[in-house]
């Protein structure tokens, strides 16, 4: 199963997205209790925009289903909501996966976005303050300019 995870990144990292998806969607279908494959289906539906209705968020749902304490999955599951312009839905995934792990700052920088797209700035503003903060402590530094990006962008 690994190997067959390994071979959908390889697809991925060759630019050939959509052979990777359709991979991923054969071993979910082989192996439905699986949530590390559904995680994978819905991160690739949501990285790429790619139909993240008909497949991202029922792989995401699923994911949810399968372990609904693992903060990746309900974030992922916020994530597409915000794809899908759904953001009381969305806000309610996000807000619980960052309840889920305090530390995790990605929930706040979608959460940011969320606020941004609904005209909340200074509910925005906290939450991509947060994520820097977060991202800061985490060494994570690629989500530190993202973020410091939106905040200039908006906040100079």
């Amino acid at each position: 199963l690994d190997l067959h995870a390994d071979l959908a990144q390889t697809m991925i990292d060759a630019g050939r997205v959509r052979r990777a998806f359709e991979h991923l969607q054969d071993l979910a279908d082989q192996n439905p209790q699986r949530v590390e494959i559904w995680l994978k289906l819905a991160q690739l539906s949501a990285d790429n925009n790619l139909q993240v209705l008909e497949d991202g968020l029922p792989a995401a749902r699923e994911a949810v289903v399968l372990d609904p304490d693992n903060p990746q999955a309900v974030l992922l599951l916020g994530r597409v909501y915000l794809l899908l312009g759904e953001p009381v839905m969305a806000e309610r995934f996000l807000l619980e996966a960052a309840e889920l792990d305090p530390a995790l700052p990605e929930p706040h920088y979608y959460l940011g976005i969320l606020y941004l797209n609904t005209d909340q700035d200074q509910k925005a503003a906290d939450q991509l303050e947060e994520a820097r903060a977060l991202a800061q402590s985490a060494g994570r530094q690629l989500l530190v300019d993202q973020v410091e990006s939106l905040i200039g962008q908006y906040f100079p």
